[in-house]
């Protein structure tokens, strides 16, 4: 995961973890085009008790994107009225 992080876009990060969550919890299709790798996850859908530790990873990236952006937001804010 961490080779796909730098440099990705926040919004398809984002998306890459709602399409794995799919792919595991609601069947859902595997990630296509860029992240077309993490298809070799599929099998943990028929793992329940392996979802969890299965997404942690693409949670955690979601969660520190948020706190970046939480960083960033006031700052950049505080420039704006200057």
């Amino acid at each position: 995961m961490a080779r796909h992080v730098v440099g990705a876009a926040p919004a398809a990060l984002i998306g890459l973890r709602d399409a794995v969550r799919r792919m595991l919890k609601e069947n859902g299709p595997p990630p296509q085009g860029e992240w077309a790798e993490f298809a070799v996850l599929a099998p943990v859908r028929d793992l329940p008790s392996r979802h969890a530790a299965t997404l942690l990873t693409f949670d955690a990236v979601v969660e520190a994107l948020g706190q970046v952006e939480g960083l960033w937001r006031p700052q950049a804010a505080a420039g704006a009225g200057r």
